[in-house]
């Protein structure tokens, strides 16, 4: 037997250490900068929708859920927890992407030798976007993490054909952070799950059931999330691009003051002004961000203080 089979268990361990080192070292540095504070886009609509859960009787939504629910019912009990701030999200993310080398590992273990195993553990320790969307109010993190631990439940599964249940109720459960791992979830239990593949399709059942009864109640039919159509469309209209292009009529747009393919209102670079235009106070139909007694949004905040920055430098 040779070292790194003998001492696997420590060197991941100092893996999953020193990637935590790092990623809390990263969000100490990035806490003092104009860029730490603010929300943007989805950040801020997440939040919106926390404060929208508390304040509703029964933690129940007041419509259909627009984006996935997972994030959103997440921050609602950290914030019923330790009061309206970002800190303890944050903490969760890194420790959750400390650990999601650990994962990379055991599912590589599977299908390669230990040191490739443990060279993709350190590659996932260290990726920069990684340790950087540890630090945003965004549910990536959770995405990464939750794919990660529904594809070591299915290679395991697939291996012993055991456990189809938990696999498919880990992908429910992923689906309810980020809605395209549905159809992954579906397909891999198709393809491995042979004669259990109901035991899968049970256990997504049993995860995203409950989030679509609250879009019943809410009065339309969804599986997860009501913003699949407007997506197709974006994509897969005559005049797509390939980047993001909003839909006519998009009230997000709408509320900004963008011209489709031009400069904004007063001559400004759309882009540049994107998150300013769409998170100005009173927010719109879509992403209905509260305004914060009439001053700024956390975002407006934040970009001027980034201007400033450049300014003086």
């Amino acid at each position: 037997m040779s070292f790194l089979e003998r001492r696997w268990p420590l060197l991941l361990a100092f893996i999953f250490l020193i990637g935590l080192a790092f990623r809390l070292g990263y969000l100490y540095q990035v806490s003092g900068t104009p860029f730490f504070r603010p929300l943007t886009l989805d950040s801020e609509a997440y939040e919106a929708k926390a404060a929208e859960i508390l304040s509703s009787p029964g933690f129940l939504p007041r419509g259909v859920f627009y984006q996935t629910p997972f994030y959103p019912y997440l921050l609602a009990f950290l914030h019923k927890m330790f009061g309206r701030t970002l800190l303890p999200i944050r903490l969760l993310q890194i420790l959750l992407g400390a650990f999601l080398p650990v994962l990379a590992f055991l599912i590589s273990r599977r299908y390669f030798p230990v040191s490739t195993s443990l060279l993709a553990a350190l590659f996932s320790a260290f990726y920069g976007p990684l340790l950087y969307e540890d630090a945003l109010g965004d549910k990536t993190t959770l995405a990464a993490f939750f794919f990660a631990l529904a594809a070591l439940a299915s290679a395991k599964a697939a291996g012993n054909q055991k456990g189809w249940l938990l696999a498919g109720f880990s992908w429910g459960v992923a689906a309810l952070v980020r809605e395209n791992f549905l159809l992954v979830g579906v397909v891999l239990s198709l393809i491995y799950g042979r004669k259990k593949v109901w035991l899968a399709l049970l256990g997504i059942l049993l995860a995203v059931l409950p989030v679509t009864l609250m879009n019943l109640r809410a009065g339309d039919f969804a599986l997860v999330t009501s913003q699949g159509g407007q997506n197709f469309y974006i994509g897969n209209n005559p005049q797509a691009t390939g980047g993001y292009a909003a839909s006519e009529g998009d009230s997000r747009v709408r509320a900004g003051g963008f011209q489709e393919g031009g400069r904004g209102e007063g001559g400004e670079d759309p882009q540049a002004l994107r998150s300013v235009r769409l998170l100005a106070p009173g927010g719109s139909e879509l992403y209905p961000i509260p305004s914060r007694e009439g001053g700024p949004s956390l975002c407006q905040e934040g970009l001027a203080g980034g201007e400033r920055l450049r300014d003086s430098g």
